[in-house]
């Protein structure tokens, strides 16, 4: 809002101070007495630009100077982020803009008095004045901006908001609910995989360590006649019996040696460690010879068993050529795939629960959009007997002012009240001009 212009040789002005009242001021006069001039200091000023010949005569310097207001709309955040990041400081919200226009000179736009670029000039008035000159195509003529004049006259910016946060939302919901039912197709082979694979496994029930078992009861398996009378052997070489190895019994050697190493701890004490050991070996070779006895004795070959630990590690090394090295990475697998179905079937829960919340937004859009509508209407029937009332103080009676608000269906619209669908933007249901 411009509060005070103050022009000095400018044009035929010699000396301008003009403090505009609030709402509408007229500047009215004969032609050339110089109406378009206070627009053209303006321009200048905003600008930073005058030629030559907008001095006035028999002088060599213009000066225009401008005090203005912050906007009162959504750009004035836009507005204070410029100066802060331009290192420019206001006072109150006020902006003193000046230029001094020499002749053939350079001239240096300031801003709180602090010199600025022009362009930088140009953006911070952008957001304090429009200027609409004669059959201007400015903001005024732009449909693009009528629907942001009537809301801002209908004080239904803050409605508007909300809806575009509405529509924010629904466009997130409706990404995420093609990026599920695209991947349905997939998801349905990949659980039956899965579903297979965990089948698989499962009935194998491994536990860890088990391949090793296997592998050593096959070996004895497949060696258990021989390994039978080899512990037949060792327990003869060990005890002794009837066979010929039995004559030189290990046990039968030691029991003869005890005795002698008994006669001579009689005569020297420090061989009773070595009388105690001597005793000790002999009961642990009875030992051990027994439980190679007993081994011996129930090793017997199982043509039945040995076949299935064939079959039992045949099954293990085929899950381990599809699932992993070693039973603990079938096992990991298997938790990793349970874990995968789970989240499959997820997604189709998901998908469900878009698809609800996708109907219940567009609801709520629906609503706040026909409240939105309403608001509008009542306002553009307020704002066109405001602005026919002035033309009619400007006696511009033959002019027309009118204000419409269309909407219209879509397929894939959001329901009114009435339970018709509109179609929509980020500002509503409306079409506005």
């Amino acid at each position: 809002m411009l509060f005070e212009l103050t022009v000095r040789n400018f044009g035929i002005i010699e000396q301008l101070t003009w403090k505009p009242s609030a709402g509408l001021n007229v500047i009215t006069g004969e032609t050339g007495a110089g109406k378009s001039l206070v627009v053209d200091a303006v321009e200048a000023l905003l600008s930073g630009q005058a030629h030559d010949e907008d001095i006035r005569t028999d002088t060599s310097e213009a000066e225009i100077e401008g005090i203005f207001g912050f906007p009162k709309n959504d750009s004035t955040d836009k507005l204070t982020g410029l100066l802060t990041e331009k290192e420019i400081e206001s006072d109150d919200d006020t902006l003193i803009f000046s230029c001094t226009f020499r002749r053939q000179s350079r001239t240096t736009p300031r801003i709180n008095r602090q010199a600025v670029p022009r362009a930088l000039l140009k953006e911070i008035g952008s957001y304090l004045v429009d200027i609409h000159g004669q059959s201007g195509h400015l903001s005024l003529l732009n449909k693009d901006n009528h629907l942001e004049f009537l809301d801002s006259f209908a004080h239904t910016l803050h409605l508007r908001q909300q809806f575009t946060d509405m529509v924010t939302r629904l466009h997130q919901i409706e990404k995420e609910l093609r990026d599920v039912s695209g991947k349905e197709s997939d998801t349905a082979r990949q659980t039956d995989l899965l579903n297979f694979q965990i089948d698989e496994i499962s009935k194998a029930d491994l536990h860890d360590g088990e391949d090793e078992e296997l592998e050593t009861e096959l070996a004895v398996l497949s060696s258990a006649e021989k390994l039978k009378a080899t512990a037949y052997d060792v327990f003869t070489l060990l005890s002794g019996d009837d066979s010929p190895l039995s004559s030189s019994a290990a046990i039968d050697r030691l029991n003869e040696a005890l005795p002698l190493l008994s006669r001579m701890l009689e005569t020297d004490p420090s061989l009773k460690d070595s009388h105690d050991r001597l005793e000790s070996t002999m009961y642990t070779l009875a030992d051990i010879a027994n439980e190679v006895k007993n081994y011996g004795e129930n090793l017997f070959y199982d043509a039945e068993r040995l076949e299935e630990v064939q079959a039992r590690l045949e099954l293990i090394r085929t899950l381990k050529r599809k699932y992993g090295n070693s039973i603990t990475e079938i096992l990991a697998y298997l938790t990793k795939a349970s874990e995968e179905i789970e989240g499959l079937t997820f997604s189709g829960e998901r998908k469900e629960k878009l698809e609800k919340e996708t109907g219940r937004l567009k609801s709520e859009m629906g609503e706040l959009a026909f409240r939105l509508s309403e608001k509008r209407k009542e306002a553009a029937v307020r704002l066109e007997k405001s602005v026919r009332k002035e033309l009619d103080d400007l006696e511009m009676t033959g002019v027309i002012f009118k204000v419409s608000i269309q909407s219209g269906p879509a397929e894939d619209g959001i329901p009114f009240p009435d339970g018709a669908l509109h179609g929509y933007t980020t500002t509503g249901a409306d079409d506005i001009e």
